[in-house]
Formats: C-alpha cells, sequence, structure tokens
C-alpha cells in the first residue's frame, strides 16, 4: 500500500484521462506560482533591508544573494500572467523553489549561524507546498534531491565550527524528516486527486449510460404499483438488488422486503404524491442476502389514462462505493489538515525555541563577559599594587574568585546541558542520607539565605528509610537549584523544605520532596515555559534576577532519569511550591558512603559562627611532607596554580606537562596520587593512567 503511492499512478485512469488530469492539474499551479513568487519576492525585499544591516560584515553577498532571488521571483510573477506559464508550469515551480533553496543554502554557506532558520524556513515552505501543489510526485522528489544537496554542500564545504553550533545535527535530522514527509504528502495529495477523478469518471459515464434505458439497461428500471408490488423490472435493478432473475422482484412485497422498513416507503410515497417526483433521492435499500445498498432514486407517479390508477416508475443507482469513496476522501482530507495543523505547531516551536535561544546567547555573552571583567578589573589592581593594606587586598582577591565561581557555576550548567542533550548524562548510585543531602544543600546556600534574612526549616517524614541508594550528587544539585530559586525570589519570609514517603516495595522506594517559599510567586499563564531550556519570566527577571534559564530545566531532566516527575503550585506575591518525586532503593545496610554531618549540627541561621582548622597548620603541613604527589597538567598557570597550592599544603609535589612525560616519572619513582588532565599533548591523560595500571600491575 505505501509503494502504491510514489508508483502506479496512472494504471488508476486510462492513458487518455490520465493526460488530462495531469494538464488540468498543472493548469491548477499558476495560481500557487503566483502566491509563491510574490511571497518569496516580498521576503526578499524585507530580507535585503534588514539582513544586510544584522549582518553588516557580509551585507554586499547577502544583498546580492537577496536581490537575485527577489528578481527571479519578480520575473516568474510576471511570466505566471502570460500564456507562457500554462506550457510549463512545472518548470517555473522548479526554477522558484531552486532560486529560495540555493539562496539559503549560500547564506548559511556565507553565514553559519543561520544554519536552523534557513533550514526550517525553507523546509517548511517546501512541505506545505507539497500539500497544495497538485503534480506528480516524481517532481516532488526531484525538490526534495535538490533541497537536500544544497543544504548538504553548503554545510560539507563550510568551516568545521558548522559542526558545533546549536542544533547543528537536529537542523540535520528535520531537513531529511521534512523531505520525506513532503514527498509522502505530495504523494498522498497526488493519489487521493486521481481516485477521486477516477471515481467521478466512473460515476459520469455511468450516468451518461443510464440515461438511455435501452443501452444495456445499465440502471435499474422500474414500474411499481402504490401498494408495493412491481410490475416490469430489467436486469440491472434484479442485479442491484441482488436478485438473478428480473421475474423474482415481480414477486417481493416492496415494503417489506426492499425498503428497511415499511414507513421508510410510505414517507417516499407521501413526498412523490405532494412534490409529483423526486431526483437522485439518496436511500437505503435492502438486497436479497440483507445486505444494505445505497442508492439513488429517480422516481415520479404517472396515472394510467384507461383507469387513472396511480403507478410508480423510475431508476435506481448504486452509489454504495462512491460514499464509500467520499468517507474515505473525507477522512483523508481531515487527516491532511490535522496534519498540516501539527507541523504549524512544529514550526511555530521551533520558532520560539530559535527565539529563545538567541535571547539566551546575548545573555549568556554578558553572564560571562560581567564575570571575567571582575576577575580581570581586580587582578588588575593587585597587579598594579592599587591596595590600601591587606584587607583591601583579600577583599580583591575574594571578589575575584567569586567572579570566577559564578563563571564556573554558569559553565557547569551548559555542560550538563550539554550531555542532556546529547544522551550522556549518567547516573552514578551511592548509599547516601537524604536528611545529609539536603543539609548540604542548605550550607551551600547558607551565605545567601543570612543576607536576606530567611528563615529556613525542614521536615523529612519518619517513614523514609535513613540510607537510601542512588545519584546523591544529582539530588543534591536538584535541591540546591531550587531552594537558591526559592532564595533568589523571596526578600523576606521563609523556606520550607519537606519529603514524604509516597510509596515503598522490597526493591524501590518513591519520595516526594517539596521546597516551599513566600516569594514573589508566578503568573499562571508563566507556568507551562517554566520547565523549557532558556525559560526565563521575562526580559527584566534576568536582568534583576540573574539566573540562565537552565536550572529548572536541568532539574528536571535528573528528576525524569530518576524516574519521576516535577510540578510547581504558584500565586502571584504569595509564593511558590516546587514539588518533584525520585524513585530510589532502600538499603538494609547503614554504611554510608556520600554523607556530612547534620544542618542543625552545623549551622544556626540567627547565629552563624564557627571554627574551622586551617589546612596550612603547621602540623598537618609536617604530616603532609611524606606524600609525594605527581600532576600532570599541559596548561603552565593551572600547572603553577595547583602546584604552589600543594607545596604550600606541604605535600611533596612535582609537575610534567604530558601523559607521556608522566608515565616516565612513574616508571622511576614512587608517588602516593597523581593528579592527571585528560586532553594533553603526546599522551591524553586516558592512555596515560592506563600504561600506569599496566605498570603497577607488573610490579605486583
Amino acid at each position: 500500500m505505501a509503494f502504491d503511492l510514489f508508483s502506479n499512478d496512472s494504471a488508476l485512469l486510462s492513458k487518455k484521462s490520465y493526460n488530462k488530469l495531469k494538464r488540468k492539474t498543472e493548469d491548477f499551479l499558476i495560481t500557487p506560482i503566483k502566491v509563491m513568487s510574490l511571497l518569496i519576492a516580498v521576503s526578499g525585499l524585507f530580507a535585503m533591508m534588514f539582513e544586510v544591516r544584522y549582518f553588516s560584515q557580509f551585507s554586499f553577498e547577502v544583498y546580492i544573494t537577496r536581490l537575485l532571488a527577489t528578481l527571479i521571483a519578480f520575473a516568474i510573477l510576471v511570466i505566471s500572467n502570460t500564456p507562457l506559464a500554462k506550457k510549463n508550469p512545472v518548470v517555473l515551480v522548479h526554477i522558484l523553489l531552486v532560486t529560495i533553496i540555493v539562496s539559503s543554502g549560500y547564506m548559511i554557506f556565507l553565514i553559519p549561524s543561520t544554519l536552523v532558520t534557513n533550514s526550517q524556513i525553507v523546509g517548511l515552505m517546501i512541505f506545505t507546498s507539497a500539500l497544495f501543489l497538485s503534480w506528480e510526485v516524481k517532481n516532488q522528489i526531484i525538490v526534495a534531491i535538490y533541497y537536500n544537496l544544497v543544504f548538504s554542500f553548503a554545510i560539507i564545504v563550510n568551516d568545521k565550527s558548522i559542526y558545533f553550533l546549536p542544533n547543528m545535527y537536529e537542523s540535520v535530522v528535520f531537513v531529511l524528516f521534512l523531505s520525506i514527509l513532503s514527498v509522502i504528502g505530495s504523494a498522498v495529495n497526488f493519489r487521493l486527486r486521481l481516485q477521486a477523478a477516477k471515481n467521478a469518471i466512473q460515476v459520469i459515464a455511468s450516468e451518461r449510460r443510464f440515461r438511455s434505458i435501452f443501452n444495456n439497461s445499465a440502471e435499474g428500471i422500474f414500474q411499481s404499483t402504490l401498494e408495493g408490488k412491481f410490475i416490469i423490472a430489467n436486469p440491472s435493478m434484479a442485479k442491484i438488488l441482488g436478485y438473478s432473475d428480473p421475474s423474482e422482484l415481480l414477486e417481493v412485497n416492496i415494503s417489506t422486503e426492499i425498503f428497511k422498513s415499511p414507513e421508510e416507503r410510505e414517507k417516499l410515497i407521501n413526498l412523490i404524491m405532494k412534490k409529483g417526483s423526486v431526483e437522485d433521492y439518496q436511500i437505503t435499500l435492502k438486497k436479497k442476502n440483507g445486505e444494505d445498498i445505497i442508492v439513488k432514486l429517480n422516481d415520479r407517479i404517472f396515472y394510467a389514462e384507461e383507469d387513472q390508477s396511480g403507478y410508480l416508475e423510475g431508476s435506481i443507482r448504486d452509489i454504495t462505493q462512491q460514499v464509500i469513496t467520499e468517507e474515505k476522501k473525507k477522512v483523508a482530507e481531515k487527516e491532511l489538515r490535522e496534519e498540516k495543523k501539527r507541523a504549524d505547531m512544529l514550526a511555530d516551536e521551533a520558532m520560539q525555541l530559535s527565539l529563545a535561544k538567541s535571547q539566551f546567547l546575548a545573555f549568556l555573552g554578558h553572564e560571562i563577559r560581567t564575570p571575567i571583567n571582575g576577575i580581570i578589573g581586580y587582578l588588575s589592581l593587585i597587579e598594579s599594587d592599587y591596595y590600601d593594606n591587606q584587607d583591601e587586598l583579600k577583599q580583591f582577591i575574594g571578589n575575584a574568585k567569586n567572579s570566577a565561581e559564578s563563571l564556573l557555576e554558569l559553565l557547569n550548567s551548559i555542560l550538563d546541558l550539554t550531555k542532556i542533550e546529547s544522551g550522556r548524562m549518567e547516573l552514578y548510585e551511592v548509599d547516601f542520607h537524604l536528611d545529609d543531602i539536603i543539609d548540604q544543600a542548605i550550607s551551600i546556600n547558607l551565605g545567601k539565605i543570612r543576607e536576606k534574612g530567611l528563615y529556613v526549616s525542614k521536615e523529612i517524614d519518619s517513614k523514609i528509610p535513613h540510607t537510601l541508594k542512588g545519584d546523591a550528587t544529582r539530588i543534591k544539585q536538584i535541591f540546591v537549584n531550587l531552594i537558591n530559586n526559592a532564595i533568589k525570589f523571596t526578600e523576606k519570609g521563609k523556606i520550607e523544605i519537606y519529603s514524604r514517603l509516597e510509596n515503598i516495595s522490597d526493591n524501590s522506594i518513591l519520595i516526594m520532596s517539596s521546597i516551599r517559599d513566600t516569594g514573589i510567586g508566578i503568573p499562571e499563564e508563566k507556568l507551562d515555559a517554566l520547565f523549557k531550556p532558556f525559560s526565563q519570566l521575562d526580559a527584566s527577571t534576568s536582568s534583576k534576577y540573574g539566573g540562565t534559564g537552565l536550572g529548572l530545566m536541568i532539574c528536571k531532566e535528573f528528576v525524569t532519569m530518576m524516574g519521576g516527575k516535577i510540578g510547581v503550585d504558584s500565586r502571584v506575591n504569595m509564593g511558590s511550591t516546587f514539588h518533584f518525586t525520585i524513585k530510589l532503593e532502600p538499603q538494609k545496610t547503614e554504611a554510608v558512603v556520600y554523607g556530612a554531618p547534620s544542618f542543625e549540627d552545623q549551622f544556626d541561621l540567627n547565629n552563624y559562627e564557627t571554627e574551622v582548622s586551617s589546612p596550612y597548620d603547621d602540623n598537618l603541613k609536617e604530616k603532609r611532607n611524606n606524600y609525594k604527589i605527581l600532576i600532570a597538567e599541559d596548561n603552565v598557570v593551572n600547572q603553577k596554580v595547583v602546584l604552589r597550592m600543594l607545596t604550600e599544603l606541604g605535600f611533596d609535589v612535582e609537575a610534567v606537562c604530558n601523559g607521556k612525560d608522566a608515565v616516565e616519572k612513574i616508571k622511576n619513582n614512587n608517588f602516593n596520587a597523581v593528579l592527571m588532565d585528560v586532553q594533553m599533548p603526546e599522551m591524553d591523560g586516558f592512555a596515560a593512567t592506563k600504561m600506569i595500571r599496566n605498570l603497577e600491575d607488573s610490579r605486583k
């Protein structure tokens, strides 16, 4: 069935009828050509005005590209109003589509960052044209081929950096998918038109035959009494009603054996008596075997001259298959409309996502530049000795460190998003205490909590097993992100953290946790977009409160990976409650790999004072002197920083610049630990680590 959509179209009709239909179909291309030409010409004019200004670096090339496309579109628009267009409308469509495809392909080659926009706009144009251009499917296949060839060539001959553009591979899949979908849509569209034409031709042929009662008696011709007995009936009448011979009909009671019920025949007779006749009256009758048959009835009443008795005469035409075909056609048209609606929705979503990403990239540039400027600024002040005393020097260093940590947090979020989108994010399960995880998440945000003077409380259901198994790091990150969000949007009041047991079995436990704040709340119309990537309530939100718009999306992905769901309830100016569920494993053992002192034991939010022993304590430094550490790092700055920090802590430290030198050092020395970078010249960290492991095995 699927293959029939793409082949043997002409088998549905005779060659003459097929060619006639093909010519009519090509005539119908003139109007779409005019519309498409006008749209492309107008869009080309807008492109020349705005793209030239936006891509000022390539303003001349962009202008020439869009100008040529616009001129060609105008030329085709002019030609479409001449007799020449009726001779070769298919050629004009191909020229028009090639023009927009080549111009968009050249824009991708020229400006790789326009890949997503150009591929999607052209792809949707081609798909839409497939639904409305009633031409042979081979033409749509040709369009799909040079559509894919042009965009493939634009990507292949481009700089390698294009492969690292956001959504580059999704765009390639999108192009292939729309190409296939456009071919299928064109095939279905043209096939349905052929099928409809075939049925129409059959009906017309039947109607012509039925006009003559002497031409093989194709219609069922009859005369009957008002009481319901056939007087005469032709062979076609008998055949239509499932009887082998017309003589059988003479013994039939029409009211009970032909009509579905006597009431239906009575209704028909009353209508005929009132109007004198009925034409193309659609009615369902019964065949001899009881099967329903839909017929069109032409019937009239006449009176015998001799006694003025009333009789009925007319003809019936079997339209059962036609009705079925029409129903199928309606279903197919409905499906096509729904498919177009889905395609439009996908296009809208793609445009919204593209806009969101553009806004995010603009915001990201600011978020990266701000901490970098802070780091460079403070280091410049320190380098130039522009500080009054050691306290101010420490303040400068601390501020630079905070800027670096802010930048690192941003980059970690982007890396997490990259791993999630590429499917490389994995869960690492360890034993842990949920109470400890929440305490650590609170302690990470403790400075901000104290700065705003917020009250934080937590409550954990006593039914939750003390020791659980799961990815403690990801769970902590979820709590950290949600608590940080609550702090960010809460100026005063409190934050409540609650975890309860939802369900438990021998090998799984479902836990629901919620973080409630008394902050600004979220408008109801914004809730649906909250967990989408690059989502911010509005531009003022990101500028006032900061954030990348990735935190909640990352939380959702982590929760989904753990078999749970995440949601939010919120009221403006009343606060928000973020809640999520995760599936974990209950552990009977009390051995905990991942844990920390409780939040209450470490911190008092109202009187926060801690005494922490210095890592530079002389006794500790003396003990550490017995430990040798090897650093393998090719970046000189990072190498010096780590070398100095470990030396100040008292360790005996040596450094090399690549994996090969690290292996040589290990061969001739005994080290207690090796800090290995991954990407290094000559030999990377993975290869070096493997060789070191082999050395250790050989020594054993």
